[in-house]
């Protein structure tokens, strides 16, 4: 299934506080995932979770495509996560195929990942990291798609899930973009492994998701450094320019940190917007022009 490009509409009032409300209890276990050597075209959808494709326009047949999949945040879906973070214009620009996964429902009717202990749910019977791995195998098999550019980017609870992916799955990623996300409380919870690169973008002034981090999360900078440690990357975070992200907020507000000399060319980096809040108001132009430097860099 394709969905058609749409234009991106602000969030209403109701819609901004559907996406921070995060539960934070649960475990998780492990669920099975389609064989990766049945035919295609027999495939259900993982989990029977269909999701939907979005192809850039300009894709070249027989050229290999980047990859990206975008996490949604806690009661939303992956449309209006696309819409708000510009990824139609993104996957256009990049010629990029666009993936677009749902979590399920709560209790409440509110969908959901089993990301780390901030946005555990209901783990006994949802396991999204193979989730997310059967939708990539899908989709390598499906498309030509170039194996070294496959990204996830995650809002909230989405960016939760990604670092929880990026931890256990990193074998199948390229790199991570988490906004008002961070990575488990306990750093023992994502042990060594292939390197992966990771922006971190987060508001000083989120007051759903605590840029200092809070009693199941570590902070963004926390967060970062972990990425720094995993990644074999010698130095720490240095400052390296600002960016005029949030439309809201004047002058320069956001400050860029960055990484240098990590592990297979991997980066880390630190994007706080100071004074910014949960959901940002991003300055579209600023926006995808920065997403897609990194993505390119990545």
């Amino acid at each position: 299934m394709y969905v058609r490009p749409v234009r991106w509409v602000p969030a209403s009032l109701l819609t901004v506080l559907a996406v921070v409300a995060i539960a934070c209890h649960g475990e998780t276990t492990t669920g099975s995932t389609p064989s990766p050597d049945a035919p295609v075209d027999s495939w259900p959808p993982p989990q029977d979770r269909p999701y939907e494709v979005y192809l850039p326009q300009g894709l070249a047949e027989g050229e290999a495509a980047p990859l990206l999949v975008v996490l949604h945040g806690y009661g939303l879906d992956a449309a209006w996560e696309a819409d708000y973070l510009l990824l139609h214009e993104v996957a256009d620009a990049a010629g990029m195929l666009l993936v677009l996964p749902n979590g399920v429902p709560d209790a409440s009717g509110k969908r959901f990942w089993n990301g780390t202990d901030c946005c555990l749910i209901d783990g006994e019977h949802v396991d999204d990291v193979g989730y997310l791995a059967a939708v990539i195998a899908q989709m390598q098999a499906r498309y030509d798609v170039d194996a070294a550019r496959v990204f996830v980017i995650g809002h909230s609870s989405g960016a939760f899930m990604a670092h929880r992916l990026a931890c256990e799955r990193g074998e199948l990623l390229t790199g991570i973009v988490s906004l008002a996300g961070g990575q488990w409380l306990d750093a023992a919870d994502c042990p060594a492994g292939p390197p992966v690169s990771v922006l971190q973008i987060h508001g000083t002034a989120d007051a759903i998701v605590w840029y200092a981090g809070g009693a199941t999360y570590p902070g963004a900078i926390e967060t970062a450094n972990r990425w720094l440690a995993r990644n074999g990357c010698p130095d720490a975070l240095a400052m390296d320019g600002a960016l005029d992200l949030d439309a809201l907020l004047l002058g320069d507000e956001t400050t860029i940190a960055t990484s240098s000399g990590c592990d297979e060319a991997t980066m880390v980096e630190l994007w706080s917007i100071v004074g910014g809040a949960h959901v940002p108001t991003l300055k579209a132009d600023v926006w995808i022009a920065a997403l897609l430097e990194f993505l390119a860099r990545a």
